[in-house]
C-alpha cells in the first residue's frame, strides 16, 4: 500500500482546487501548468476523481473541475482510493494480491504495523489539513507560486506558495491527532 505517483498527483490537484472559490470552474490545462503536471496524465486522474464523484466536471466554454467534497471532510484516504481501488490497503508489499495472514509474505510481520500507521494517516488527514500545512510550513517544501486567482476567503493571500508531493515527508503521522 505504497502510494503512487497517480495518489500523489490526485492529492496535489485537490489541494489546488481547494484553493479556488466552490463555484469557480478550473480547466484541465490551467491545472497542468499550476501544478506542472503531464496534461494527459492529469485528464485521466480527473476523470477517476469525477467518477468517484471527488470532483464535479463540466465541458464547454467556461467547463473544467470543481472539488465536490468539502476538503474538509475529504481524507487523504478516500482520494487514494479512488485512484487505487478498494482493495488499496490490503495490497502486500511484494505481490498485486492482499496481503493477509492465512499464507504471510516473507515481509508480513513488519509491514502489516507499518501498512496500519499509513492507513491512520492517510485516514486522519484531509485535504484541507494539507492545505493548511502548505502555508503553514513553505520553508520546508518544494514551492510553486500562486497568483491572486488562488486567494479564497483571504486563506491564500496573494504570492503565497504551495507545496508539490513533499508534503508526505514533513511530519510523523500520529493517528491519536485527528
Amino acid at each position: 500500500m505504497l502510494v503512487s505517483r497517480a495518489s500523489k498527483l490526485a492529492i496535489t490537484v485537490l489541494v489546488a482546487l481547494a484553493a479556488h472559490h466552490p463555484n469557480h470552474w478550473v480547466s484541465a490545462n490551467e491545472l497542468s501548468k499550476t501544478i506542472e503536471a503531464d496534461l494527459p496524465f492529469l485528464r485521466q486522474i480527473m476523470n477517476r476523481l469525477a467518477r468517484e464523484g471527488i470532483v464535479r466536471s463540466k465541458k464547454g466554454q467556461g467547463g473544467g473541475f470543481q472539488i465536490a467534497v468539502s476538503p474538509d471532510k475529504l481524507s487523504l484516504a478516500k482520494v487514494v482510493q479512488a485512484i487505487e481501488g478498494s482493495d488499496f490497503s490490503s495490497r502486500c508489499l511484494l505481490s498485486s494480491e492482499a496481503c493477509n495472514g492465512t499464507v504471510p509474505c516473507p515481509l508480513a510481520a513488519t509491514w502489516h504495523p507499518i501498512r496500519k500507521i499509513l492507513l491512520d494517516f492517510l485516514n486522519c488527514e484531509t485535504i484541507q489539513t494539507v492545505a493548511e500545512r502548505c502555508t503553514e510550513r513553505i520553508d520546508q517544501f518544494d514551492i510553486d507560486v500562486l497568483d491572486e486567482s488562488y486567494c479564497r476567503d483571504q486563506r491564500f493571500p496573494k504570492g503565497v506558495v504551495l507545496a508539490r508531493e513533499t508534503y508526505f515527508t514533513s511530519s510523523t503521522p500520529n493517528p491519536q491527532v485527528c
